[in-house]
């Protein structure tokens, strides 16, 4: 693939990628730091 086509085709992919993932992520993220915070044992 390097190559063929450069070291930026390892990157293809990645901006829709991450759309669809990046979302959640920061969902998880926030509602994980928030679940810490609670004195739940």
């Amino acid at each position: 693939t390097c190559t063929n086509e450069g070291f930026f085709a390892l990157y293809k992919g990645f901006v829709p990628t991450f759309l669809r993932m990046g979302p959640w992520n920061i969902i998880f993220f926030i509602t994980y730091e928030q679940l810490k915070k609670l004195p739940l044992f």
